[in-house]
């Protein structure tokens, strides 16, 4: 993020953290729709789109990172800090446009660590910009299957875009994010991500 960007944004940003999230329960349904995999974390190609984007890009001090591991899954763990007005991590995957705009629903086969965290989409190129999103509570040490639909997703900027403007016919990052005021230490691992 450039030096110039004006304050204003910093805050605006920061807000996008704080809302309250939407969960979503987890379930097992088959929605006996067509199964796009997204993510498996077994392509070294796919494993290179993913980076860590931390409240550092606004003076926090929060860490967060991932690495992936022999089983070919994905583990985001760091540590949430409150301090300079901090409080989030989140890690991102910038691909070519993804066109899903015929998917009602995403999966995510997931083990927590009992926090929430929030599942996110955009179809901007802004690094920074974490779009539409919806939250999901964890288990704690247990896998689950994770069910968010296409209708769950809500602005991420509390009002700075309508939701008509989601594009779900040129999706370019995903990412996960851990914020609303969880501080300290985090482990989320991730088997995959899948759209139907």
């Amino acid at each position: 993020m450039s030096k110039s960007t004006p304050v204003s944004y910093h805050y605006l940003l920061l807000l996008c953290f704080s809302i309250t999230p939407l969960l979503v329960s987890a379930t097992n349904d088959d929605p006996g729709a067509e199964t796009k995999t997204l993510y498996t974390f077994q392509d070294l190609q796919e494993r290179r789109t993913w980076f860590p984007l931390n409240d550092n890009i606004m003076g926090g001090v929060s860490t967060g990172n991932f690495r992936f591991t022999e089983d070919n899954t994905l583990i985001f763990s760091g540590k949430v800090a409150l301090e300079n007005k901090g409080g989030f991590a989140s890690i991102r995957s910038k691909t070519d446009a993804v066109n899903l705009e015929d998917v009602k629903l995403f999966k995510l086969r997931v083990k927590g660590d009992g926090k929430s965290y929030y599942f996110n989409i955009s179809s901007s190129n802004f690094v920074a910009d974490p779009g539409y999103q919806v939250g999901f509570k964890t288990k704690k040490g247990i896998w689950e299957e994770i069910t968010i639909t296409v209708n769950d997703f809500a602005p991420a900027f509390g009002g700075h875009y309508g939701k008509d403007n989601l594009q779900m016919s040129e999706i370019k990052l995903m990412g996960i994010i851990v914020s609303d005021k969880q501080a300290g230490a985090f482990n989320l691992e991730v088997d995959w991500i899948k759209a139907f």
